[in-house]
């Protein structure tokens, strides 16, 4: 198995943890901003999540992302609209290391089954997240 160390940044929380295993795409060092993101048009209240939390995510994420083999290291910024119905869309990346690394990040958040979307004031909203993705990868 390669060895893969991601890192999901959600710059919004004022404290960060971090832990990643052998093997592991993502590792959570969370400092919550970009993870969720901004409604469109006000502040958001309740801020989209992944069915079963951010650790189910990084399942799913390690699971699914393919890195190409080749030695990378850096961070791929892909940025996307959870609508109110949960599904994602308006999928960018934003920063790419080549080789299809955005292309790669994009095509499994594609794959996502739908999110439970954000809300303000108790009206469901949709929100933009950034999700800056960390690669540290040796190729074999």
């Amino acid at each position: 198995m390669k060895h893969l160390f991601f890192t999901i940044i959600n710059l919004l929380l004022a404290t960060s943890f971090g832990f990643a295993q052998e093997g592991d795409i993502l590792s959570d060092t969370i400092k919550n901003k970009s993870i969720s993101g901004e409604q469109v048009g006000n502040q958001v209240e309740v801020r989209p999540n992944y069915p079963g939390g951010i650790q189910e995510f990084y399942k799913f994420f390690n699971k699914n992302y393919k890195v190409p083999n080749q030695t990378l290291k850096g961070n791929v910024i892909v940025s996307f609209v959870v609508q109110q119905d949960g599904s994602l869309t308006d999928f960018k990346v934003i920063k790419d290391l080549g080789y299809g690394t955005g292309k790669e990040a994009i095509r499994v958040l594609k794959k996502s089954k739908k999110w439970n979307p954000g809300s303000v004031n108790g009206e469901i909203v949709k929100v933009t997240y950034t999700l800056p993705i960390h690669i540290n990868h040796t190729k074999k």
